[in-house]
């Protein structure tokens, strides 16, 4: 008897992660998990080739198994801004040469793709957040909201069993642009923001991102290392508290690169939501390798019944 799979890809600017999970339980299968580069910033003809090879080289996985495999779903989880309905990129910072091409005929005729195995796009914060729900600490509550920090700020919601989404696909509860300050949120929460805060004090020895002030704070014990880091969790808790209070969140889970320095900001970022009487958990994602390719491919196809619809 077969083994039902699924291809789950994750897509990134630098670089394409996928793997091959079991159909069932979403564990990925031993050997199947690579990276491969996308060439985002390269032509079109460079991008659509990194983009087919990734998705044989899954295949490949499957066709050289020992034990039968029968692939059921394609999916990707892809960062915006992105046509989710009809599979195709809308960026300008990347993928810009693939502008409005439409991904899934492109899989199917060149990877040799049967309309009966459906092809699905998800936001890359819903990925992360449904893992985080049904594989990661937010299992057992029954409303989580997940923020990720890293180049930007990303927020996910899941609600009543499902992830809370608008009608195309995108986050219904964006934060990345809210005013702060004389500017928006992400300008002191995310990469680019941390390091500018941090310059802007220590500009006789400027770091070079946010890892290199986690490593000031903690290996150096750089007091102003800490302080940006700290700032940051207070910004992010003051714009979180309404929501989280309006849609009586139960746990705030938050996931990024920047989230390993959690140790740095997660008591400010408490301090701020102390009143949120609805939330119990405030914590690091547990597994960011795996999480949002596992929430890939097990969200429900059920949800993105319109995304199924073969575009020309």
């Amino acid at each position: 008897m077969k083994r039902s799979v699924v291809l789950s890809i994750d897509v990134g600017g630098t670089y394409y992660k996928a793997a091959v999970l079991d159909a069932r339980s979403y564990e990925i299968l031993p050997g199947s998990l690579f990276e491969h580069p996308s060439f985002s910033n390269e032509n079109r003809v460079k991008i659509l080739e990194a983009f087919i090879q990734v998705i044989s080289r899954g295949i490949s996985f499957l066709e050289a198994s020992a034990q039968p495999l029968e692939l059921t779903r394609i999916a990707f989880d892809c960062p915006g801004p992105f046509d989710y309905v009809k599979g195709q990129a809308v960026m300008r910072h990347k993928f810009n040469a693939i502008f409005g091409v439409p991904l899934t005929p492109i899989i199917r005729s060149e990877c040799d793709i049967s309309k009966d195995i459906p092809v699905v796009f998800h936001h890359d914060l819903h990925a992360f957040t449904y893992g985080v729900c049904r594989f990661g600490s937010g299992r057992g509550f029954d409303s989580v909201f997940c923020v990720t920090i890293g180049t930007g700020l990303g927020t996910g919601c899941f609600r009543g069993g499902r992830i809370d989404m608008n009608i195309d696909g995108t986050p219904k509860y964006p934060m990345f642009e809210k005013p702060y300050g004389g500017g928006i949120v992400e300008d002191i929460v995310s990469n680019r923001g941390l390091t500018a805060q941090y310059n802007e004090r220590c500009d006789s020895d400027p770091a070079v991102d946010a890892k290199d002030i986690e490593l000031r704070a903690i290996s150096r014990q750089d007091r102003v290392a800490y302080e940006v880091y700290e700032e940051m969790g207070r910004v992010l808790g003051k714009t979180l508290l309404p929501v989280l209070e309006q849609l009586k969140i139960e746990a705030l889970i938050i996931g990024g690169q920047i989230s390993k320095g959690f140790e740095l900001f997660g008591d400010s970022l408490r301090d701020e939501l102390v009143s949120c009487e609805s939330l119990s958990l405030i914590a690091p994602a547990q597994d960011l390798s795996s999480t949002a390719i596992r929430g890939c491919g097990a969200i429900p196809l059920s949800w993105y019944e319109a995304y199924r619809e073969e575009q020309p």
